[in-house]
């Protein structure tokens, strides 16, 4: 008998459509790699239970014997099969008021949908002590004040600031209750940070899902009904049939399954170009004091066509420089004096300025790739890191385009929009070749919001299962 509501990827599009189907009296079945994150990391053993690192896991990389992907030199970017995908550390901005401007009319998210996302996430805003008259997530006071500084020297430009707002639990009757302890990157002892495999695991234990873990889909085929041909536990072949399928596998594997299938010859997945680098504060700063505050993202600048990202000064950027030099331990200190002057900054450029990751099938197998060209887009970047190094620097901060790393394609892991809505994909997420399929992950964005675009996904996959409840789509 096949199965009425198939979703295929835990990440967190494939939680979005699930939680919407739950609300409707609806039981879906879920499949994934089911892959489990790794504690082996240093940084994991400190903390009882603690497994969330900084892009969650090493094991969330992981790419088991039975994918049907293999990775060319010049593209970052990897598919993952563990529960709840990449969704452990969120620098998210959650604003979704931008996000939409370019979309068809009839693809943007109604504000039901939006609600839906919020009311499963967490969103809290950033906020510095008392200075902003409001009550919200701690950051740090170091961070205010580059953010003070730089506000102060807008005028003129086309430039925004804003506090981030970042998918961390502040709900102080929840057992996980964010206690502002500084430790986010290397990972939330109290599962603060909302994690997709959190929710799934809720709910299997409470029977709302069918989950199955680790099947990989390896072709689809649609004729009355939707095969799923997939391998489980890397070894015997299962097909699972299906009324209806939602395809939540992430950009890089959706890409895979459709040139795997026989239905593409080449997918070209988009990206938001990613530098990494960091603000060096140059004047010290009497009274500042450290406290306790959340160490994802605090701030972020940006206009319609760039945004970065500034994180704080964090005592684990030292942990990290000790073990990564071999230093002995009395060069903490001295370290810890420079480590403390240092901001991280994540900065993103539009689509049409970024490279992209073509993924085409070669002997059976789906290689995704990157283009040597497109590698570094370093002459946008210099341009636009120049702009805000110089409002930086007026404010008492140091910021060079030397001192960024430019990625490679989806080294940032903001890609997709390779079936984009209103052109290669209809209003509910089908390319031509798909009629009960409906991918609902990144691949169908109209266009990819510049910083996070996980709550933009999670919007847009409400908006499509909403669509078919509610028109009857067949």
């Amino acid at each position: 008998m096949p199965v009425k509501w198939l979703i295929v990827g835990s990440g967190p599009s494939g939680v979005a459509v699930a939680n919407y189907l739950i609300a409707n009296g609806i039981r879906p079945m879920i499949i994934d790699g089911g892959v489990e994150v790794s504690t082996k990391d240093s940084t994991t053993q400190q903390h009882s239970g603690m497994n969330k690192t900084w892009f969650g896991s090493e094991m969330s990389y992981f790419q088991p014997s039975s994918s049907i992907l293999k990775y060319g030199p010049y593209v970052d970017a990897r598919a993952s099969f563990a529960r709840g995908g990449f969704s452990r550390v969120w620098g998210a901005t959650f604003d979704f008021t931008h996000d939409f401007a370019d979309w068809p009319s009839d693809m943007i998210p109604t504000r039901e949908d939006i609600e839906s996302v919020k009311a499963l996430v967490p969103h809290s805003v950033t906020t510095w002590g008392t200075s902003l008259n409001s009550v919200g997530l701690s950051g740090s006071e170091r961070s205010y004040s580059f953010y003070s500084q730089v506000s102060k020297r807008l005028s003129g430009s086309d430039l925004i600031v804003k506090p981030s707002v970042i998918a961390i639990d502040t709900n102080q009757n929840s057992v996980n209750y964010c206690v502002a302890c500084e430790r986010c990157l290397v990972g939330c002892p109290r599962n603060s940070i909302w994690f997709a495999g959190d929710i799934l695991e809720r709910w299997d234990t409470l029977g709302l899902i069918d989950y199955r873990p680790g099947f990989v889909v390896q072709h689809i085929e649609e004729d009355e009904q939707v095969s799923v041909h997939m391998t489980h536990n890397g070894n015997t072949m299962q097909t699972i049939t299906a009324d209806k399928v939602f395809l939540a596998a992430g950009a890089i594997s959706t890409a895979a399954i459709v040139v795997r299938s026989g239905l593409q010859e080449e997918v070209i997945i988009r990206d938001s170009s990613t530098a990494i680098g960091a603000a060096f504060q140059l004047r010290s700063s009497k009274g500042q004091s450290n406290g306790s505050h959340h160490s994802l993202s605090q701030w972020w600048i940006g206009s319609k066509n760039f945004i970065a990202q500034v994180y704080p000064p964090t005592i684990d950027l030292i942990e990290i420089a000790v073990k990564r030099f071999r230093l002995p331990n009395f060069f903490t200190g001295i370290i810890g004096l420079v480590v403390m002057r240092i901001h991280p900054v994540i900065a993103y450029l539009p689509l049409e300025e970024s490279g992209c990751i073509t993924v085409r099938s070669i002997d059976g197998i789906a290689i995704a790739n990157g283009h040597k060209g497109e590698k570094s887009p370093r002459v946008s970047f210099k341009k636009k890191l120049s702009q805000l190094a110089k409002i930086f620097f007026r404010s008492g901060y140091l910021m060079h385009h030397s001192m960024f790393q430019f990625k490679a394609p989806g080294g940032g892991y903001h890609h997709g929009s390779s079936f984009p809505q209103g052109s290669l994909s209809d209003y509910v997420g089908r390319p031509k070749f798909f009629r009960n399929v409906h991918i609902v992950d990144s691949s169908v964005l109209p266009s990819l919001p510049l910083g996070s675009i996980t709550p933009t996904v999670m919007a847009n996959a409400v908006r499509i299962v909403r669509t078919v409840m509610s028109e009857g789509i067949s």
